[in-house]
């Protein structure tokens, strides 16, 4: 042998790498797109599913102010249709606090005869406030029974009226309730009680009347009553 050599052989090279194949950076994008669709659309089709659901919900039970209002309007309006003409038996003027009670009583029945062409008025005063001496006088009506009464129609002259509505079951002032009291009324004024009344007697009683034919009268050319028997 010569020096420096050995008896070992030597090792055999490394052989031919493998590369790993590469993906490709295009392919990779465009998969997160499609998966991001994807995700959005779904996304989309939930919103419209629960918006659909709750329009038709909706449609079917209806907005609850709506129908409670609808039900308040239903129960007014079955009320206003129970409410009938009250039949009167007699009209008659009232004056308490005069020498005879009366009033031009002779004429007082054209007050309720349906013709607003012929009335009845009170005597003539020489003052506003029926010239001081007294502090009211009116139309007594008398219902054909007691009755609960819900609406006044009147029909009063031209001029300004101070007016009250007097309801309850005796023909005396301590028997009388006021149930509305408004001044300045003239002309036709339907006069609906904000509570209804019970009583046989009705009387419209003025406090103030207005200057007519050179003297402060009261005309009522019509009065109608609807209630409850």
């Amino acid at each position: 042998r010569r020096t420096g050599e050995f008896g070992l052989q030597s090792a055999p090279g490394p052989g031919p790498r493998r590369t790993a194949p590469r993906r490709s950076a295009g392919g990779d994008g465009s998969s997160r797109v499609i998966r991001g669709l994807l995700g959005a659309i779904a996304v989309l089709v939930f919103v419209g599913v629960v918006i659909a659901a709750w329009n038709i919900g909706s449609s079917m039970a209806g907005d609850p102010a709506d129908t409670a209002g609808g039900g308040d309007q239903q129960a007014a309006d079955d009320a206003q249709a129970e409410l009938a003409d009250l039949g009167v038996a007699s009209a008659t003027g009232f004056d308490p606090e005069g020498d005879d009670g009366g009033e031009h009583n002779d004429r007082a029945p054209l007050a309720v005869d349906g013709d607003p062409s012929t009335a009845w008025r009170t005597s003539s005063y020489e003052g506003p406030r029926l010239g001081g001496l007294k502090s009211g006088v009116g139309l007594l009506l008398e219902l054909e029974a007691s009755a609960e009464v819900h609406e006044v129609d009147l029909n009063l002259g031209s001029g300004a009226h101070s007016v009250q509505i007097l309801v309850g079951d005796g023909a005396d002032m301590s028997q009388l309730d006021s149930v509305y009291e408004q001044d300045g009324v003239s002309g036709e004024s339907a006069v609906k009680l904000d509570d209804p009344a019970q009583g046989r007697y009705v009387v419209v009683w003025f406090t103030d009347v207005p200057m007519d034919e050179g003297g402060y009268k009261g005309t009522v050319n019509e009065v109608a009553l609807r209630g409850k028997t």
